[in-house]
């Protein structure tokens, strides 16, 4: 993906296009890192809302989710993101509202879906 203009930059603000790849580019980053245990996906939504970007990071069961939060990996991920959003050029008052959250994807599909699942 490609950074964000030095005049997007400038002026402090991101067209809608430029916020989305700044939460994209970020993700693509996260999704570099090797983590145990295993993220099996992670998504974002509210990218365009003030205060509603919300990204989660799903573990494949309750049971790598729970060793996740036990061992620091969530903290770390969720660390990592803000990050990654900073260094893609997301605003930085959207980022201060973000929510990165967590959840076992046998859950989200015991629900029916991400849509139910979270919303």
């Amino acid at each position: 993906m490609k950074p964000l203009s030095s005049a997007s930059r400038k002026r402090g603000r991101l067209s809608q296009a430029e916020q989305e790849a700044s939460v994209y580019a970020a993700l693509a980053e996260v999704r570099c890192h090797r983590f145990q245990p295993e993220i099996v996906g992670i998504f974002a939504y509210g990218v365009t809302d003030p205060g509603a970007l919300t990204i989660q990071v799903i573990f494949a069961d309750a049971a790598a989710l729970a060793e996740a939060r036990q061992s620091g990996v969530c903290e770390t991920l969720e660390q990592l993101i803000l990050q990654e959003l900073r260094a893609a050029g997301h605003p930085a008052k959207r980022i201060r509202a973000a929510h990165v959250g967590f959840a076992a994807q046998t859950e989200v599909d015991a629900a029916g879906g991400e849509w139910y699942y979270f919303h």
